[in-house]
C-alpha cells in the first residue's frame, strides 16, 4: 500500500467545468565564479558581484534588484557549452599597418569597438574601447608599448601589434569585434535542479539567465527546463519558468520551437539594449535577452497582473528593441512572449507574457499560471492536516457531509485569504473572480481510503481587446 499523500491535478482546459503570494525569484546561469552546488540570496548589487563576478546571472540579478529589489535569489550553473571570440574587423582611415586582436575567455556577450583617439606607434598612440556597440567607451588609454592591455572585468585582453608603418595607429581608426557568452547544457541544467530541489527555498519562478546563440540550442534547453519545472510540481513546488527563445530570425525559431509545449515556460523573442545593472568599464548599456527586463517585471507585479497592462508604464532602462510585436505580429499568436511599442507613446512595452501552452489552454498568459500556482500550493497546506485523519461515513461508506464541510470551509478560506483578500493591481480586492471547494460526498472513503477534492476557480477577466465607436452627432450634449 502507497505512503500516505496527497495527489494534485490540474484540469486544462478547466473554465468550462466546474500561504500568501511566494515571490521569490531564482536565476540560474553562467557567472565568472561562485559555487555551482547552493542557492544563493541576494539584496545588494555589490553582494551579487562579490559572489559571482562577472557574466549573464550577474547582470541578471542585478538589473532584478534595480528594478524589483530583493531578496532574489541565484543559482550559478556549470558552463559546458564555451564562449567564443570573434574576428576582429578593421576600419582604418587610411594606411595604418597596426593590427589589433582579442584573447581569453569572454565572460558575457560583448559587442567590441577599439577607437584609436590620437595616432601613433605603439606606447604613443591612445584609443579607448566599448564593449556595448559604442554606446559606452572607456577612458581614452595610451597603447602598452608591450601592445597587451586587459580589460577590465571581461576575461579579454587587447593585443596589439604595429606592423610595417609608417603609420601605425591612426587617429579614427577602429576595430570590431563581437563574443559569446559561456552557456550551459541540459546536463547542467539538471545539476543545477537537483541543487533546488534541495534546498528549501519556497520559489514562484526560476528564470534562466542569458542568450542561446541559436534557436535549436534555446528548444534543447526548453525541452529540459520544462521537464524539470513538472518535477518540481511532483513534489509539491508549482513553479513557472522564463527564458530566452535564441538569436535567430522568426521562421528558424517557430521551426526550432514546432513541437514545444509548455503550460510552465514563457519563450521570450527578441534582443533589446537595456541599462546595466552593474556597469562596467566601457559596458554600461549592453544587449540582452528581452527575458531580463521580463523576469523583473514579472517579480515586481501582483499575480494576477498581465504583465502587458500598459498603466504599469514602459519598461525601465529598456532603450531599443530588435523585434517590434507591433510592427510585425509573427511570434505573439503561436505563444511568445516579445516586446513592442504603443503608437505615440515613448518606451517599450510587453506585447504579452505568455506561456507555451497548447492551444485552448486555460494558461495563455503569465498570471495564469502565477494564480494557479499560488491556489495549489495553499490547497495543499490546507489539505496537509487532513492526511491520514479519521472521518465519519455515511452507510454507503461516504465522508458524512459534517466532516464534509469542516474539510471544504478551510481549504476556502485559506485559498481566500490568498486569494480572494488581497487587493490587486486595480486597487479592489480579489486575484481571481470567484472559487469554491467541493468534498466529494458520493464516494466511498471506506473501502478506497481516498476522499476527492475539487478547487475551482473563476480567475480574472483581462481587456485584450477594446473596441470604441467614434462618431460625430446631433443629439449630444445640451
Amino acid at each position: 500500500m502507497a505512503i500516505p499523500s496527497i495527489s494534485q491535478t490540474i484540469r486544462d482546459p478547466g473554465l468550462p467545468a466546474s500561504p500568501a503570494s511566494i515571490t521569490n525569484f531564482l536565476y540560474i546561469g553562467c557567472a565568472q565564479q561562485g559555487s555551482t552546488t547552493a542557492v544563493g540570496a541576494f539584496s545588494n548589487a555589490s553582494d551579487v558581484i562579490d559572489t559571482y563576478g562577472q557574466g549573464p546571472l550577474s547582470e541578471d540579478l542585478c538589473y532584478h534588484l534595480a528594478i524589483a529589489g530583493g531578496p532574489v535569489y541565484g543559482l550559478r550553473s556549470a558552463s559546458s557549452v564555451a564562449g567564443s571570440n570573434g574576428a576582429v574587423t578593421p576600419a582604418r582611415v587610411t594606411t595604418s599597418t597596426g593590427t589589433v586582436a582579442i584573447t581569453g575567455t569572454a565572460l558575457d556577450s560583448y559587442e567590441g569597438r577599439v577607437r584609436i583617439d590620437v595616432t601613433g606607434a605603439l606606447g604613443v598612440a591612445q584609443f579607448s574601447y566599448s564593449l556595448d556597440n559604442g554606446r559606452t567607451y572607456s577612458p581614452q588609454l595610451i597603447v602598452p608599448s608591450g601592445g597587451s592591455y586587459v580589460m577590465a572585468d571581461s576575461g579579454l585582453t587587447l593585443g596589439f601589434t604595429a606592423g610595417a608603418g609608417p603609420i601605425i595607429l591612426e587617429k579614427g581608426d577602429m576595430f570590431t569585434f563581437a563574443t559569446v557568452e559561456p552557456s550551459f547544457n541540459g546536463t547542467d541544467l539538471g545539476a543545477a535542479f537537483t541543487v533546488v530541489k534541495a534546498d528549501n527555498t519556497p520559489l514562484a519562478a526560476i528564470i534562466l539567465s542569458g542568450q542561446f546563440a541559436t534557436s535549436s540550442a534555446a528548444a534543447t534547453i526548453a525541452s529540459a527546463l520544462s521537464t524539470q519545472a513538472q518535477a518540481l510540481f511532483q513534489l509539491y513546488r508549482p513553479v513557472r519558468t522564463m527564458q530566452d527563445a535564441g538569436n535567430d530570425v522568426v521562421a528558424t525559431t517557430k521551426t526550432s520551437f514546432a513541437a514545444f509545449v509548455s503550460e510552465r515556460v514563457s519563450l521570450n523573442y527578441g534582443r533589446c539594449v537595456c541599462t546595466s545593472g552593474k556597469p562596467i568599464t566601457g559596458r554600461s548599456a549592453p544587449t540582452c535577452s528581452v527575458t531580463r527586463p521580463l523576469a523583473a517585471r514579472a517579480a515586481e507585479s501582483l499575480i494576477s497582473t498581465d504583465l502587458a497592462w500598459y498603466s504599469a508604464g514602459a519598461l525601465r532602462g529598456v532603450q531599443s528593441i530588435t523585434h517590434n510585436e507591433y510592427l510585425s505580429e509573427l511570434m505573439d499568436v503561436d505563444g511568445y512572449s516579445t516586446l513592442r511599442t504603443h503608437q505615440g507613446i515613448p518606451g517599450f512595452f510587453p506585447t504579452n507574457v505568455r506561456l507555451k501552452s497548447l492551444p485552448g489552454s486555460d494558461y495563455k498568459f503569465w498570471q495564469h499560471g502565477r494564480v494557479m500556482d499560488v491556489a495549489t500550493a495553499n490547497a495543499y497546506v490546507a489539505l496537509l492536516p487532513f492526511l491520514s485523519s479519521s472521518v465519519r461515513t455515511t452507510s454507503t461508506g461516504a465522508i458524512d457531509p459534517r466532516d464534509a464541510a469542516i474539510w471544504e470551509s478551510k481549504v476556502y478560506d485559506t485559498l481566500r485569504t490568498a486569494l480572494m483578500d488581497p487587493d490587486n493591481a486595480q486597487g479592489y480586492p480579489g486575484h481571481v473572480s470567484a472559487l469554491e471547494a467541493i468534498v466529494d460526498k458520493t464516494s466511498n472513503v471506506l473501502t478506497s481510503g481516498v476522499v476527492k477534492v475539487k478547487v475551482a476557480i473563476r480567475p480574472l477577466g483581462y481587456a485584450k481587446t477594446i473596441v470604441n465607436e467614434l462618431s460625430f452627432a446631433a443629439n449630444v450634449g445640451g
